[in-house]
């Protein structure tokens, strides 16, 4: 396995002749020299000092000629001495201007110092400020950055924001939709409640003024064939006492004759007349409870604590008591026992084959030690009626004890 490697050798520098270092040093003085006298104003180079010394020479009045061929020459002499005495007049007023001239440069060159340190100073000033105000634009910049960093950010939320509004309101029109559909089913089932209120209200006071007609007619019925049989039964104790008495002797008095009770007609049975709960209806007016403990006080004085809870049914009339001197409540408490003798509970429930049930628990209301009363329960009646709900044959409602 091989490799090609190429190796760069050094090549040799040229030798010029040169000291080291010094090859342009001299050329790049020169130039530096010139361009600063040239910023002064001054001689640039020693070719520019010769010609102007030889423009001033040339300006200064011609030398005479100054070959003396006679001891006694007195003109010669005069006039190298006239010449070299203009010369010299004309150096010095040459060099008062120069003065002169210097004098005003050096003032031009004081003011346009001072103007150039006022100026420099002005110049640090303003760039004093330059700094300050780049500071000033550093920091406005970085806090224009970081506001639009949170420009972005609160863009960002709000773009968020206007997102979850938007399923916010979605939400809340497919609910206001469901609230409608709701609102319309129950007002539709509200309506539909009403009607079937109003047929059953219907229905029910039907069959409650059918009841009671039938109960009423029963009732009657039931009373004048009782009357019948209580006067068939009279006429015949009547015919006895009086077989009685004629086998009786002479010499002993008759007792007076008994009075037959008067049959009723049937006109004056049919009148309206109220149902009564009692085993026997010939007896309207008795209370409804078994005389089991009799106080001292008489039945019609006794009074009744008719507790009947706000869950029952109103059945009107049907298979309702009649109790005398009865203070009806729907929840008992202690002021109301300690002003009554007896309690009875009405109570109702619908059985599983479609019948009411009312439960009658009775009871005596008696004193405690502490002063307080208590409820000793002595009986308990069932009553069952059917519902009206098809036609059927009109049966009297069976009363069991």
């Amino acid at each position: 396995m091989t490799q090609e490697v190429e190796v760069a050798r050094p090549i040799d520098r040229p030798i010029y002749g040169f000291t080291p270092g010094r090859r342009n040093r001299n050329v790049a003085f020169k130039e530096e020299l010139s361009r600063r006298l040239l910023e002064r104003g001054g001689p640039t180079d020693a070719h520019t000092d010769l010609s102007s010394v030889l423009a001033v020479v040339a300006a200064l009045p011609p030398l005479p000629a100054c070959v003396l061929s006679d001891p006694h020459d007195d003109i010669t002499l005069p006039r190298l001495i006239d010449a070299l005495q203009q010369r010299q007049q004309l150096r010095q007023d040459m060099v008062l201007q120069f003065s002169h001239a210097a004098g005003i440069m050096k003032t031009l060159l004081h003011d346009w110092d001072n103007s150039r340190a006022s100026k420099d100073k002005f110049i640090h000033e303003q760039n004093g400020k330059l700094l300050e105000k780049d500071r000033i634009i550093e920091s406005n910049r970085a806090e224009i950055e970081r506001l639009e960093k949170k420009a972005k950010t609160q863009e960002h939320k709000i773009d968020i924001l206007q997102k979850t509004t938007k399923v916010y309101e979605d939400d809340k029109r497919s609910l206001q939709q469901e609230l409608e559909t709701r609102e319309q089913r129950l007002t539709r089932e509200q309506v539909e409640k009403r009607r079937m209120e109003q047929r059953m209200q219907g229905a029910v006071s039907d069959t409650q003024h059918k009841w009671e007609k039938e109960c009423v007619r029963r009732v009657n019925a039931m009373q004048l064939e009782m009357q019948n049989k209580l006067w068939v039964k009279d006429e015949k104790l009547k015919q006895l006492k009086a077989i009685v008495t004629e086998t009786k002797t002479p010499g002993r008095p008759e007792p007076p004759p008994r009075q037959t009770p008067v049959r009723p007609s049937r006109e004056d049975k049919r009148g309206p007349e109220r149902t009564k709960r009692s085993a026997s209806p010939s007896l309207p007016s008795s209370t409804p409870v078994r005389p089991l403990h009799r106080r001292s006080r008489s039945a019609g004085a006794e009074k009744w604590v008719d507790h009947k809870p706000t869950s029952n049914m109103d059945l009107g009339t049907i298979m309702q008591p009649v109790i005398p001197n009865a203070i009806q409540v729907s929840a008992p408490n202690e002021k109301t026992l300690a002003k009554c003798d007896r309690y009875v509970l009405t109570h109702q429930e619908v059985a599983s084959d479609g019948e009411i049930q009312t439960q009658l628990i009775k009871g005596e209301v008696i004193k405690t030690r502490s002063g307080g009363q208590a409820v000793q329960f002595t009986d308990f009646e069932t009553l069952r009626q059917e519902l009206a709900t098809a036609p059927r044959s009109l049966l009297p409602p069976v009363l069991s004890f």
